[in-house]
């Protein structure tokens, strides 16, 4: 995995960038499930937080933050997107996509007769 680090810039409605900054006062007054209290955290580490969870749930269709993907709306109507990926990114090759998991239909292998 490479770890270089890549600059994003955003702009958020004023409303939006108030709540995430009551949010993180709240877990660093009192903590979270994901975050300890009192350790400094800022908007943009909540929101490093969030995007690491969303670059796995699109590679792996399987984990828990591919449901989070799915409720937002975020899963491509693509198979490729359906794919278990072990790296990030793009496939390099072919060997990359290793096992269907996803959106794969439930009946196929079942005759007329046991569909009706």
């Amino acid at each position: 995995m490479n770890d270089q680090k890549v600059k994003l810039e955003i702009m958020l409605p004023q409303h939006v960038a108030d709540e995430l900054s009551y949010m993180i006062e709240l877990i660093n007054e009192a903590g979270s499930m994901a975050m300890d209290a009192n350790s400094g955290y800022t908007v943009e580490d909540l929101a490093k937080y969030i995007l690491c969870h969303i670059a796995d749930g699109s590679r792996r269709p399987g984990a828990w933050e591919r449901q989070m993907l799915e409720m937002l709306g975020l899963v491509a109507n693509d198979p490729k997107h359906c794919v278990y990926r072990q790296s990030y990114g793009k496939p390099q090759s072919e060997n990359d996509e290793l096992v269907k998991v996803a959106s794969m239909p439930l009946f196929d292998n079942l005759s007329q007769d046991q569909k009706d």
